[in-house]
Protein backbone atom coordinates (compact mmCIF):
# COMPACT_ATOMS: atom_id res chain seq x y z
CA UNK A 1 0.00 0.00 0.00
CA UNK A 2 1.28 3.44 -0.92
CA UNK A 3 0.75 6.19 1.64
CA UNK A 4 2.39 9.57 2.02
CA UNK A 5 5.13 9.47 4.64
CA UNK A 6 2.66 11.48 6.73
CA UNK A 7 -0.09 13.92 5.83
CA UNK A 8 2.50 16.39 4.56
CA UNK A 9 5.41 14.14 3.50
CA UNK A 10 8.63 14.36 5.50
CA UNK A 11 9.97 17.39 7.34
CA UNK A 12 6.90 19.47 6.52
CA UNK A 13 7.05 18.58 2.81
CA UNK A 14 3.53 18.79 1.40
CA UNK A 15 2.80 16.14 -1.23
CA UNK A 16 1.78 17.60 -4.58
CA UNK A 17 -0.10 16.54 -7.68
CA UNK A 18 -0.21 17.93 -11.21
CA UNK A 19 -2.29 17.42 -14.32
CA UNK A 20 -0.32 17.74 -17.55
CA UNK A 21 -1.81 18.04 -21.03
CA UNK A 22 0.37 15.73 -23.13
CA UNK A 23 0.40 16.35 -26.87
CA UNK A 24 2.11 13.31 -28.41
CA UNK A 25 5.09 13.40 -30.73
CA UNK A 26 6.00 11.15 -33.63
CA UNK A 27 7.35 8.46 -31.26
CA UNK A 28 4.00 8.01 -29.47
CA UNK A 29 1.36 9.53 -31.77
CA UNK A 30 -0.80 6.39 -31.44
CA UNK A 31 -1.76 7.27 -27.82
CA UNK A 32 -3.27 10.58 -28.93
CA UNK A 33 -3.73 13.72 -26.87
CA UNK A 34 -4.25 12.87 -23.21
CA UNK A 35 -3.63 14.01 -19.64
CA UNK A 36 -0.88 12.74 -17.37
CA UNK A 37 -1.92 12.80 -13.73
CA UNK A 38 1.14 12.72 -11.47
CA UNK A 39 0.85 12.18 -7.73
CA UNK A 40 3.62 12.66 -5.19
CA UNK A 41 3.58 10.23 -2.26
CA UNK A 42 6.77 11.37 -0.49
CA UNK A 43 9.66 13.80 -0.78
CA UNK A 44 12.07 11.20 -2.17
CA UNK A 45 9.60 8.80 -3.82
CA UNK A 46 8.91 8.64 -7.56
CA UNK A 47 5.57 9.99 -8.76
CA UNK A 48 2.57 7.72 -9.20
CA UNK A 49 1.43 8.30 -12.79
CA UNK A 50 -1.80 7.78 -14.73
CA UNK A 51 -2.77 8.55 -18.34
CA UNK A 52 -6.37 9.51 -19.05
CA UNK A 53 -8.41 11.04 -21.88
CA UNK A 54 -10.52 13.06 -19.43
CA UNK A 55 -9.08 15.72 -17.12
CA UNK A 56 -8.67 13.97 -13.77
CA UNK A 57 -9.20 17.21 -11.84
CA UNK A 58 -12.76 17.21 -13.21
CA UNK A 59 -12.48 20.95 -13.80
CA UNK A 60 -15.90 21.03 -15.47
CA UNK A 61 -17.73 18.94 -12.88
CA UNK A 62 -19.34 21.78 -10.96
CA UNK A 63 -21.00 20.17 -7.93
CA UNK A 64 -21.71 16.86 -9.67
CA UNK A 65 -18.45 14.92 -9.59
CA UNK A 66 -17.20 12.75 -12.41
CA UNK A 67 -16.11 9.27 -13.41
CA UNK A 68 -13.11 8.55 -15.63
CA UNK A 69 -10.81 5.73 -16.64
CA UNK A 70 -7.04 5.95 -16.43
CA UNK A 71 -4.10 3.74 -17.29
CA UNK A 72 -1.46 3.34 -14.59
CA UNK A 73 1.92 4.22 -16.08
CA UNK A 74 5.39 3.52 -14.79
CA UNK A 75 6.45 5.85 -12.01
CA UNK A 76 7.79 9.24 -13.13
CA UNK A 77 10.65 11.40 -11.90
CA UNK A 78 9.69 14.18 -9.50
CA UNK A 79 10.99 16.79 -11.97
CA UNK A 80 7.69 16.41 -13.84
CA UNK A 81 5.89 18.20 -10.99
CA UNK A 82 7.28 21.48 -12.31
CA UNK A 83 8.33 20.63 -15.88
CA UNK A 84 6.61 21.96 -18.98
CA UNK A 85 7.98 21.56 -22.48
CA UNK A 86 9.17 18.89 -24.91
CA UNK A 87 9.42 15.27 -23.78
CA UNK A 88 12.63 13.48 -24.75
CA UNK A 89 12.68 10.88 -27.52
CA UNK A 90 10.20 12.86 -29.65
CA UNK A 91 7.37 11.85 -27.29
CA UNK A 92 5.62 15.20 -27.57
CA UNK A 93 5.08 18.18 -25.30
CA UNK A 94 3.55 18.60 -21.82
CA UNK A 95 1.80 21.65 -20.38
CA UNK A 96 0.64 21.90 -16.77
CA UNK A 97 -3.10 22.61 -16.61
CA UNK A 98 -3.68 22.17 -12.86
CA UNK A 99 -1.73 21.63 -9.69
CA UNK A 100 -2.74 20.81 -6.17
CA UNK A 101 -1.85 19.15 -2.92
CA UNK A 102 -2.51 15.61 -1.76
CA UNK A 103 -4.26 15.50 1.61
CA UNK A 104 -4.44 11.72 1.86
CA UNK A 105 -3.74 8.71 -0.32
CA UNK A 106 -4.04 5.00 0.24
CA UNK A 107 -3.24 2.81 -2.72
CA UNK A 108 -2.86 -0.91 -3.22
CA UNK A 109 -2.53 -2.95 -6.40
CA UNK A 110 -6.30 -2.93 -6.83
CA UNK A 111 -7.80 0.13 -5.09
CA UNK A 112 -7.05 3.74 -4.34
CA UNK A 113 -8.56 6.38 -2.10
CA UNK A 114 -7.31 9.94 -1.92
CA UNK A 115 -8.23 13.53 -1.23
CA UNK A 116 -6.71 16.31 -3.27
CA UNK A 117 -7.06 20.08 -3.06
CA UNK A 118 -6.93 21.89 -6.41
CA UNK A 119 -6.82 25.65 -5.86
CA UNK A 120 -9.07 25.50 -2.78
CA UNK A 121 -11.43 22.87 -4.26
CA UNK A 122 -11.35 19.56 -2.34
CA UNK A 123 -11.95 16.42 -4.37
CA UNK A 124 -12.25 12.86 -3.05
CA UNK A 125 -11.22 10.05 -5.42
CA UNK A 126 -12.11 6.38 -5.17
CA UNK A 127 -10.36 4.20 -7.71
CA UNK A 128 -10.49 0.52 -8.55
CA UNK A 129 -8.40 -1.48 -10.99
CA UNK A 130 -10.76 -3.32 -13.32
CA UNK A 131 -8.52 -5.32 -15.66
CA UNK A 132 -6.74 -7.69 -13.32
CA UNK A 133 -5.99 -10.16 -16.15
CA UNK A 134 -4.47 -7.59 -18.52
CA UNK A 135 -0.90 -6.27 -18.75
CA UNK A 136 -2.23 -2.72 -18.94
CA UNK A 137 -3.31 -1.45 -15.56
CA UNK A 138 -6.67 0.19 -16.17
CA UNK A 139 -8.40 2.00 -13.34
CA UNK A 140 -11.85 3.58 -12.93
CA UNK A 141 -11.99 6.64 -10.68
CA UNK A 142 -15.03 8.31 -9.18
CA UNK A 143 -14.42 11.88 -8.06
CA UNK A 144 -16.70 13.86 -5.77
CA UNK A 145 -16.56 17.39 -4.45
CA UNK A 146 -16.03 17.99 -0.74
CA UNK A 147 -16.69 21.18 1.23
CA UNK A 148 -14.11 23.88 0.54
CA UNK A 149 -11.08 24.07 2.80
CA UNK A 150 -10.48 27.82 2.49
Amino acid sequence: MIQPENQHGTHGHKCRTVVLLHLPGSANFEVGEHYDWLIEVGAEAPLVAFRTKKRPDCADMGNRGCVFEAERLTDHRSEYLTYQGPVSGDRGHVTRVREGSVCMIEMSDTDCAMEVVFEGVRVRYAGVRFDLESRAQMWRFTASMLPSCR
